[in-house]
């Protein structure tokens, strides 16, 4: 439900299986100690910032950490709220993460569900109706439009061929990209 873990200080986050929704802001800015996120096949829809500022306080090594090292989305995920798994920290505390796969059914993801989560890449599945990846870039189905660059993508990067629009704030917060190839197609 909604904020019902808000804050909360936890070992980790299961959700048994037969859960179908993550709840508005239900784990917002909680203290887990688990750094792996795991979600149950059975969830459908993740709420606005359900998951988001996750941290570890810690109070014993004096070292922070903010985010998950990987986010299981299960394949049964249709709808991803508004910053659902958004990280608040720095760029020394943000753990780095696995890829973010997205399964056949997701067709609808919030903006900022992924800000400053720090995935090297996109994937999604060549079944979704909605979503497409190239290069490790969240793009529409047809490939015309860049929506999310990963916040952990580094160095030189290469918008992908075919790209006609890069939408608000796709490539906002990429702290490691130095340099951006846009093609010709892009209209500015």
């Amino acid at each position: 439900g909604r904020r019902a873990f808000y804050e909360a200080r936890l070992s980790a986050i299961v959700l048994p299986e037969g859960t179908e929704k993550a709840g508005t802001e239900a784990f917002y800015g909680a203290d887990v100690r688990e750094k792996e996120l795991v979600l149950p096949d059975s969830i459908t829809v993740i709420e606005w910032k359900a998951f988001a500022s996750i941290g570890r306080s810690g109070k014993e090594s004096g070292d922070e950490e903010d985010g998950f090292s990987s986010i299981h989305l299960p394949a049964s995920l249709e709808t991803i709220g508004e910053q659902a798994f958004a990280v608040s920290g720095t760029a020394d505390t943000i753990l780095e993460c696995g890829d973010i796969s997205l399964g056949s059914k997701v067709s609808s993801i919030g903006d900022g569900a992924f800000n400053s989560v720090k995935c090297k890449a996109f994937e999604v599945s060549r079944r979704n109706k909605q979503y497409a990846s190239a290069d490790g870039f969240l793009l529409t189905k047809d490939g015309k439009a860049l929506l999310r660059t990963p916040y952990g993508m580094t160095g030189e990067v290469t918008v992908p061929e075919g790209v006609i629009e890069i939408k608000k704030k796709a490539m906002w917060n990429c702290p490691g990209i130095t340099d951006i190839h846009i093609p010709s197609s892009v209209t500015m």
